[in-house]
């Protein structure tokens, strides 16, 4: 079991919220040291540096570095 951590910003203004150890955005692979800003609304997933597995490539066969393009 890996230690996930989820954040999701309810309120209206940004928060900035205080990390014990750096951790990798699983969303976005942006490395935060010592804490994260949340947007508005917005929702971060974080691992541990050591626990970032690398993505899957979009069809599932291979892994890859890159993280999967997202549309919205």
């Amino acid at each position: 079991m890996r230690p996930y951590l989820f954040l999701l910003n309810h309120g209206r203004t940004p928060a900035v919220v205080p990390l014990p150890s750096a951790r990798t955005d699983l969303l976005t692979g942006r490395v935060h040291h010592t804490g994260v800003r949340l947007d508005r609304f917005a929702v971060v997933v974080l691992a541990p540096l050591a626990s970032r597995r690398p993505t899957l490539h979009p069809k599932g066969a291979a892994p890859c570095d890159e993280p999967l393009e997202r549309s919205y």
